[in-house]
């Protein structure tokens, strides 16, 4: 046999092995075997601790997924049923239904990286103060790992539903401010009241508006203010309190306490205006050094364009306060 031909069969015998080699290897590749970390990152359920009887309250189920997978499927079961379930956002589920005994939300997705579920319960009207209800959400991956997360939300009879104050943060030393407490109930109750206190006693009280008040009075020392009402749903306070003029420097603060009252039940909480000389920066001011940084800046543009007691003056001073780089208290 020729040197040619012997190099040649050589040749051939070479290219026939790499042949098989990568033959018997690209299988193996095709065909790697899943991995045996569980890829569930978290699970995390955004759920309020308490409801009232016949509310609707929204759930927001999170699940991270860290690797690849082929399927992810949540099963969320509901102890004792609610009174209704609807899903608001599936998140892209390929399956996202509800059970007609409002005791189990499924929902089936493919291969993601992070799903929100959003959606909201309602609790039954006949549920009973300090009922609960159980939320619990089973999240399979590839039908081989699991991960399960468990909330409560637990029934109260909240005559009180909902309090809000209107305070400015800052002031000047004289000035005369205006103060709104607004107390909205769960139904028309005959005990109702209001009652402002001053830890430091304010030059004037002067009500404005006190919603048809039984009784509506500040005492002589300008140290409290109290309004009485019966058979009341919702009710408005409305008054204007004038700040000391001497013996003021800034950084003083005037604290407000609240208390609203409903029947056998109270909430209190207090509020602070904070002598200023320019008081419009003090709600952007940092609380600890009193400084408006860049941060305070451009929280006070976006309030001005989108509440409507935040006006231009408010703005100006808060800039006044950022270009001083000093206290604003």
């Amino acid at each position: 046999m020729s040197s040619w031909t012997r190099t040649r069969v050589a040749l051939v015998v070479a290219c026939v092995l790499l042949a098989a080699a990568v033959g018997l290897a690209a299988p193996a590749a095709a065909d790697a075997a899943p991995s045996d970390e569980d890829p569930i990152e978290s699970v995390t359920q955004s759920v309020p601790d308490t409801a009232d009887p016949g509310d609707t309250v929204t759930v927001e189920l999170t699940i991270a997924i860290d690797g690849d997978i082929e399927r992810l499927d949540v099963v969320t079961t509901f102890e004792p049923a609610v009174a209704d379930v609807t899903v608001i956002d599936d998140d892209g589920a390929t399956v996202s239904e509800v059970t007609d005994a409002n005791d189990e939300l499924v929902a089936s997705y493919g291969d993601v990286d992070e799903v929100t579920l959003e959606y909201e319960v309602a609790i039954a009207e006949d549920a009973a103060e300090d009922d609960t209800v159980e939320l619990v959400a089973d999240v399979e991956a590839d039908e081989a790992f699991e991960r399960e997360a468990t909330d409560t939300i637990t029934v109260v009879d909240e005559t009180i539903e909902n309090v809000t104050r209107d305070v400015p943060a800052g002031a000047t030393a004289g000035d005369t401010v205006e103060v709104t407490t607004t107390a909205e109930l769960d139904e028309p109750t005959t005990n109702v009241s209001i009652t402002d206190q001053f830890e430091t006693p304010v030059a004037d009280l002067t009500i404005v508006d006190d919603d048809n008040a039984t009784v509506s009075e500040a005492t002589d020392a300008n140290d409290e203010l109290a309004a009485s009402w019966g058979d009341v749903r919702n009710v408005t306070l409305v008054y204007e309190l004038t700040l000391p003029e001497d013996d003021v420097e800034a950084g003083d603060s005037y604290a407000i306490t609240t208390t609203v009252a409903a029947d056998a039940e109270t909430t209190t909480e207090s509020h602070e205006i904070v002598i200023s000389d320019v008081p419009g920066a003090v709600e952007y001011a940092d609380p600890d050094t009193g400084e408006v940084d860049a941060n305070g800046m451009l929280d006070a543009a976006s309030d001005f364009r989108e509440r409507d007691d935040v006006d231009a003056n408010t703005l100006l001073d808060a800039a006044a306060g950022f270009r001083s780089d000093d206290p604003v208290f």
